[in-house]
């Protein structure tokens, strides 16, 4: 009995030794120590939860073999260092930001090594290492510190990361659906491992974040730096204990509050020693003026005294990598920017007497209220500006295509030889002198002064120059043609483009249309003879006159259908502030049809959309369309921007423009976007208040917005409550019918088809092609065949209301499309074959729908194939058609042979959109070549009619995961800042999961410049508010 009690205790001793050494030696890993799950009940359920959620993984890995037991043995090793982690958090206190990166770094490695799985050509386990690799996102729930952190809530964390997983994981269960259960079971035991098994582990015992220790945690950073000393040379003796009682004189505390200013007081002549004695002719009874009135030079002295002390720090910095900001330098002539690119703008505010370089090529640089500050830079791709300055020199070594001067007096602007071209726009400056080279090497600058208000063009280095007098925008209407203003005797002539037809439609000979003719815009003051007197011109304006064929000076102010675009260039790349804006577009007359194009354009770019018609509203000559507040409205409300939507509102009811029907159509698909149906309810109801009529169509439109956001049976409640005052007709029903269809209710719809014929409604075309589609998206090919058979045979009997059974273009489109996707294509070949034979012409439409499917089956030549016959029968194909033949052609791995079929399409006059930009830039990136596409982005930038929408950021963020690069999570993290700024919101769990990489990799500067971002633009989801 002793004996066994003797062994008992001496094993427990050597525990607690183990223990002991433990702390003092970092480098003894967690698995070494003995009982170390047994003492801690955490790390034992943990222990229980891999060897049974991940032993039938791995087990099921097994089955499969290939690089899927590669995957499952990087998520064992994840799991391992997971647990080395909880044990060391026990033993440390919570550490800051660099030292929790160096804590997660273990588990960081292995995320890399999971990701670099996927890197390279695409394997046939391509899905699996995929959801291996976004599944490990998960276990970066440790680095879960606070509120503020930027993460979700550690259950949460798990939860999402695994959705985000799963959307290859689902890709897995349909292809190995009815081949191979193995994957099946790969599957399922994988999502049981993280969902319940991770999250429900994690809300047991860390539900609110890991529990951290009381162990100093700058032993948590020397744990891979600096190693214990070995077991066989002894640990140095602690230093001694304190004593209790010391008989060193403590020193006493100085005193505070009023003591201290007391004491100070008492302490003699040394606290008067800076003040300044008062003579006597300072004293108010020797003064001359007794008033008691202040001097204004002792006015001034006191006031640069206190701007002296409040003024700002000097600033040199890159921020974000994307602005260089150089703030408040005075006499600083050393300053460098070297490591620059084309990207980045530089900013330069408050300085004076600096000078600064600029040894590369930038984007944008802008001068804001300096002082006597010199700039030298080389190449500048946009323009740059200089506002609000005072006796500045500015000297590009480079090419400049545009110098903007505004409320600046005194400039010297140097231009080198290869930027002669540069297009020089001054607005409210005086004093403004361009200085060229000389016609030879050694020849002096020459000079040329710059009226106000004037566009300058520099032709040639002999310093010609050639001075516009015209508006800052370029119009090519008649009234911009007028500001031209010829001088002497010239005149200035529209040329009149005869007409290519008689109004009888009867097309005219080529011939006749080249016609030297035009009409006088402008005419100059005439020419003064020897002796002083004028010679007036004999035509006046509005005369018409013959040209001569050759002579006189063309001049061309624009092309109109490139106007909107430069419009659209101007507000994205040189204003931030709408009166700055309403200033540069003062001059100018603004047609509807010209604010709706510009706000098309800049559809994709709703902040700076707003910014150009909020410009536009400062203008007292802008009588703002119908048409363009429904364009500001919506732009609005897509960017959850309710406040400038109240605004454009009432503004409407001031002008006397009251909400069309088109206006409460944009409400009601905006709030129910949103996910707010009951205010699309309440504006419906609130119609006839704001003066719009409140009829049937505005029904239908209610019902059809409820319908697509598949709210169908609140659109049906609301058709029972207001049958009386409106009475359904067949739009009603079709769109009741095609919500059942989009749940996949089609016995609802059915329901629905009958209910209509027992009110005495005779169905339309479109309602049975509705029913048809329904069936084909509830997956009921036997019924959409059955139903189709029942059109053909009830089509023939030739009666009136049988004719509308008759299958048309759309039902043969439907039937082609739904027969295909169920993967019976040469059924949908046979039927697209037999149209012609019914009497029924294929679309552009139909052929579209058998493309897409070809396409899906894996037959891109195929494709190709019927793309050809598509041209010779004379079809025109739309960017639709030209879309899904190179989604079909990156899909089979043939990036090149995409390529050049995009450049086919330019060619072909269908010009890409977003969507066609957005398959190319995807594929790209999961080919490996991120070069390639970050290049097509940047394309996508340069084309103002073609910007990217939030699928093209969210294609290149989530890519930036793959390799988990330091650099790549900045490229995701400035892509995530972009978007923002140009209204777009990132999906619910992307701004955190971003946050999450760049914690992991250790940018935690530029984390904050995100959170800092969260704070400013407040239209972010609450979900991920930090």
């Amino acid at each position: 009995m002793e004996q066994a009690l003797l062994t008992r205790l001496e094993s427990a001793v050597a525990r607690l030794e183990t223990l002991a050494a433990s702390v003092s030696d970092p480098s003894v890993s967690s698995r070494d120590l003995p009982g170390a799950s047994s003492l801690d009940p955490a790390i034992s359920v943990f222990e229980d939860l891999v060897a049974d959620s991940l032993g039938r993984v791995s087990a099921s890995a097994g089955k499969i073999g290939g690089q899927v037991v590669d995957a499952t043995k990087i998520l064992e090793e994840a799991f391992a260092a997971l647990r080395e982690l909880l044990v060391k958090a026990k033993r440390f206190q919570k550490p800051d930001l660099a030292g929790l990166a160096e804590f997660l770094k273990p588990l960081n490695n292995v995320m890399v090594k999971a990701n670099s799985l996927t890197e390279g050509k695409r394997s046939d386990y391509f899905n699996h290492l995929k959801t291996v690799a976004d599944s490990l996102t998960a276990l970066a729930w440790i680095g879960y510190s606070g509120k503020n952190c930027g993460m979700s809530m550690p259950i949460a964390h798990v939860e999402e990361s695994w959705q985000m997983a799963e959307f290859y994981s689902n890709k897995i269960l349909v292809e190995y659906r009815n081949k191979n259960p193995d994957h099946i079971e790969w599957v399922k035991s994988l999502k049981e491992l993280y969902v319940p098994g991770l999250r429900d582990y994690v809300k047991r015992f860390y539900p609110t974040g890991l529990a951290w220790g009381s162990v100093n945690s700058a032993s948590l950073s020397s744990t891979s730096i600096t190693k214990a000393p070995t077991a066989s040379i002894p640990a140095s003796p602690p230093p001694p204990k304190a004593p209790l009682c010391s008989t060193e004189s403590v020193p006493s505390r100085p005193k505070e509050g009023m003591s201290a200013v007391f004491e100070e007081i008492s302490s003699g002549k040394s606290v008067t020693a800076g003040l300044r004695k008062v003579t006597n002719d300072m004293k108010t009874k020797n003064r001359a003026d007794r008033s008691g009135a202040v001097a204004a030079t002792e006015k001034h002295g006191h006031t640069s005294s206190f701007s002296n002390n409040s003024k700002a720090s000097p600033k040199f910095e890159l921020q974000m990598g994307r602005k260089w900001s150089v703030e408040n330098q005075i006499g600083n002539k050393n300053l460098i920017i070297d490591d620059c690119d084309s990207k980045q703008s530089v900013y330069i505010f408050g300085c004076k007497d600096s000078v600064l370089q600029v040894k590369g090529k930038v984007n944008n640089i802008t001068l804001d209220k300096c002082t006597k500050v010199g700039i030298v830079f080389m190449d500048v791709v946009a323009a740059c500006e200089i506002v609000n300055c005072n006796g500045v020199e500015v000297q590009c070594q480079g090419s400049a295509p545009t110098v903007s001067i505004d409320n600046t007096s005194g400039c010297q602007l140097y231009l080198s030889n290869d930027s002669l071209g540069t297009s020089i726009t001054t607005a409210k400056s005086s004093e403004i002198n361009v200085l060229i080279p000389g016609a030879g090497p050694d020849s002096d600058w020459v000079e040329h002064s710059l009226p106000q208000q004037y566009l300058h063009t520099l032709k040639n280095a002999k310093g010609e120059q050639k001075s516009i007098l015209g508006p800052r925008i370029r119009h090519c209407s008649l009234p911009m043609a007028k500001r031209l203003i010829p001088s002497l005797n010239r005149i200035l002539v529209e040329k009149i483009v005869p007409p290519s037809k008689t109004s009888a439609g009867i097309l005219l000979p080529e011939k006749t249309t080249k016609l030297n003719s035009g009409k006088v815009v402008a005419v100059g003051p005439g020419l003064r003879c020897s002796n002083g007197n004028l010679i007036p011109i004999s035509v006046k304006e509005g005369d018409t006159v013959l040209l001569p064929e050759y002579g006189g000076t063309e001049v061309k102010l624009g092309d109109k259908d490139d106007l909107p675009a430069l419009i659209a260039h101007l507000v994205r790349t040189h204003f931030d502030d709408p009166r700055a804006l309403s200033r540069r577009l003062a001059d100018d007359a603004w047609p509807p049809p010209l604010v709706d194009r510009v706000l098309k354009l800049l559809w994709n770019d709703a902040p700076r959309a707003l910014l150009f018609f909020r410009s536009l509203l400062l203008l007292p000559s802008f009588h703002p369309a119908a048409s363009s507040f429904d364009h500001a409205v919506d732009l609005a409300a897509r960017i959850h921007d309710h406040r400038s939507v109240r605004f454009f509102l009432c503004l409407r009811g001031r002008l006397a423009l009251p909400p069309s029907p088109r206006t409460f159509a944009i409400l009601f698909e905006r709030y129910t976007s949103a996910g707010k149906p009951d205010r699309a309810v309440r504006a419906f109801l609130s119609m006839h208040h704001q003066g719009c009529p409140q009829d049937l169509h505005a029904f239908n439109t209610l019902l059809d917005t409820l319908c697509k956001s598949r709210r169908v049976q609140k659109a049906a409640s609301l058709l029972k409550v207001f049958r009386d005052r409106f009475r359904p007709d067949a739009v009603t029903y079709n769109i009741i019918a095609d919500g059942w269809c989009r749940i996949k209710c089609t016995s609802k719809a059915l329901e629905v088809l009958r209910e209509m014929v027992d009110l005495g409604i005779e169905p339309t075309k479109n309602t049975y092609n509705i029913l048809l589609k329904g069936f084909f998206r509830a997956d009921q090919v036997k019924e959409a065949m059955r139903f189709f058979k029942q059109m053909k045979k009830r089509g023939r009997k030739g009666s009136p209301s049988d004719s509308e059974c008759r299958p048309d273009v759309v039902s043969y489109t439907t039937m082609v499309h739904g027969l295909g996707l169920a993967g019976q294509l040469d059924k949908a070949r046979k039927l697209f074959d037999e149209m012609v034979g019914e009497g029924c012409l294929p679309s552009v439409a139909t052929y579209n729908a058998l493309i897409q499917v070809i396409c899906k089956k894996g037959c891109v030549k195929d494709a190709i194939l019927l793309f050809d016959e598509m041209l010779r029968k004379g079809y025109t194909p739309n960017s639709i058609t030209y879309n899904l033949v190179i989604r079909g052609l990156c899909h089979a791995g043939k990036m090149d042979e995409a390529m050049e079929f995009f450049n086919r399409m330019k060619l072909d006059g269908c010009e890409p959109n977003v969507q066609t930009y957005t398959i190319l830039i995807r594929y790209w990136l999961e080919e490996g070549e991120f070069e390639k596409g970050l290049e097509l982005f940047g394309r996508m930038g340069e084309e103002e009619s073609c910007l990217p929408n939030s699928d093209t950021y969210n294609v290149i963020i989530s890519a930036m995961f793959v390799r988990r690069r330091p650099e790549d999570m900045l490229v995701a993290g400035k892509m995530v800042m972009e978007m923002v700024e140009r209204g777009h919101l990132p999906r619910k769990f992307m701004f955190n999961r971003i946050l999450n990489g760049l914690l992991l990799t250790g940018n935690q500067e530029f984390a904050k410049e995100l959170l800092r971002l969260q704070e400013k633009y407040r239209r972010l989801h609450r979900e991920i508010r930090l």
